[in-house]
């Protein structure tokens, strides 16, 4: 069994902590839009205090559910946008 403190730290985060989440990954996700980063990690240090604001804001597990998925996201559209392309050139 764990400590007391761990009990704490394994709470169910609050209305209040999933908001600064929420904020921490928008504001995040706006600078590597900003940055032209398509892949979360890859920018380097142009989006340092935002990174660590959401590392600092959210769970490790949550961080990664959400990074996984914004790299399909962001490219989803840029793949519908080429509707010209010729499939069978392949």
């Amino acid at each position: 069994m764990g400590s007391s403190s761990s009990k704490v730290a394994d709470a169910a985060p609050t209305r209040q902590d999933r908001q600064k989440c929420w904020e921490a990954r928008d504001s995040y996700f706006a600078c590597l839009d900003r940055a032209g980063v398509v892949k979360a990690g890859d920018e380097g240090k142009a989006c340092k205090d935002e990174n660590e604001k959401y590392e600092a804001n959210c769970a490790k597990s949550w961080i990664e559910q959400v990074i996984k998925p914004r790299t399909p996201n962001v490219c989803e559209p840029l793949y519908r946008d080429h509707s010209t392309w010729d499939n069978n050139a392949i």
